[in-house]
């Protein structure tokens, strides 16, 4: 791989170039060119060769909290026509594939979908099979309605099973709030099985999102907030609602255990990772932590620095990500030490 596009949230570009050359020089000792294809999406060009297994997983050990996608680039061509056939030698028959395309433009010749049919029909002509939900391989499509870059990878591996980590949620009737989108992605980006948990503490539940997006899932949850939850979480036999500050909670329920300790507080960041800190204990030894770190603008790095250092004293980082549904925001995962 010579060249790869790199998609993030266009009000922290500089913070994701920041991470791109911390990487470049980890990975490799060729010369790179970072160039702009629109304002969320950078293509990173190397004088050499670069693995691209190599560069994802350092993107993932390395805490990058702005990536939230990466992809291949194999070829480039200005139709879209002949883009199966090309793609022909870099696809293994063996695996089932999906296309994913992303328009970088308000308005375009040919519209992702049709673009997805098209080349999915000419391969499932040449034996490939298609599995949208779970593919074994993936098309990669980005487009500026000039040029399409085109690349093959597994999935796991751009970071995001969604076209520039876009990932959009069904509203439901019942919704809560906007926040309940979050923890869905942060399950999904951090790849947290919770098949298995039975029980979770939701530390500044109200107005109750969370705690719902748990309850789905079978889990019962203690939801602890000094403010009250909505009625239909109140209400819920899988919850157990602690209307008082978390600090308290966690003073008079010192014997609880729960698989899985999630924050959303609106409170300073480092203050909130010492909370979850003093929490640790009450998660069981393979459990995991979700927190979302509320950033000040003027000293953001230092801020998540600060914050991942205080974390790293009780558990292990498991990723940081500025995810599609983060505002100004990251969310980090933990796993208990």
């Amino acid at each position: 791989m010579k060249k790869l596009i790199i998609s993030f949230n266009s009000s922290y570009r500089q913070y994701t170039v920041n991470e791109i050359n911390n990487l470049c020089r980890q990975i490799t000792k060729e010369n790179f060119i970072i160039s702009d294809l629109s304002s969320d999406v950078i293509v990173l060009e190397f004088s050499g060769i670069v693995n691209y297994m190599e560069f994802s997983e350092l993107v993932r050990s390395s805490t990058c909290a702005f990536i939230r996608h990466i992809c291949p680039v194999d070829f480039e061509t200005d139709n879209y026509l002949d883009m199966a056939a090309k793609a022909l030698p870099y696809c293994d028959t063996e695996l089932t594939f999906s296309i994913q395309t992303r328009c970088l433009t308000e308005e375009h010749k040919t519209s992702p979908s049709e673009i997805n049919k098209f080349t999915a029909g000419e391969l499932i002509k040449n034996g490939f099979t298609l599995n949208v939900k779970n593919p074994e391989q993936v098309i990669s499509i980005v487009t500026n309605d000039e040029v399409y870059y085109v690349g093959i990878s597994n999935a796991r591996l751009n970071l995001s099973n969604w076209p520039g980590g876009i990932r959009h949620f069904a509203v439901e009737k019942e919704q809560i709030s906007r926040s309940e989108f979050k923890l869905l992605e942060a399950l999904e980006v951090f790849e947290i099985d919770t098949d298995n948990f039975k029980t979770a503490l939701d530390l500044g539940a109200a107005p109750g999102g969370w705690t719902r997006m748990l309850t789905k899932r079978g889990i019962n949850v203690a939801a602890v907030d000094p403010s009250k939850l909505d009625a239909r979480i109140s209400n819920n036999k899988n919850v157990k609602v602690f209307q008082e500050k978390a600090e308290v909670y966690l003073l008079k329920n010192v014997n609880a255990k729960f698989d899985i300790i999630v924050n959303d507080m609106r409170m300073d960041s480092n203050d909130s990772c010492r909370l979850m800190n003093e929490a640790s204990h009450y998660l069981s030894s393979d459990g995991y932590g979700i927190i979302t770190l509320k950033l000040i603008p003027e000293k953001l790095m230092k801020q998540i620095g600060k914050s991942l250092e205080i974390l790293r004293n009780k558990y292990d980082i498991v990723g940081v990500r500025q995810l599609f549904h983060n505002r100004n925001e990251v969310t980090v995962a933990v796993k208990r030490k």
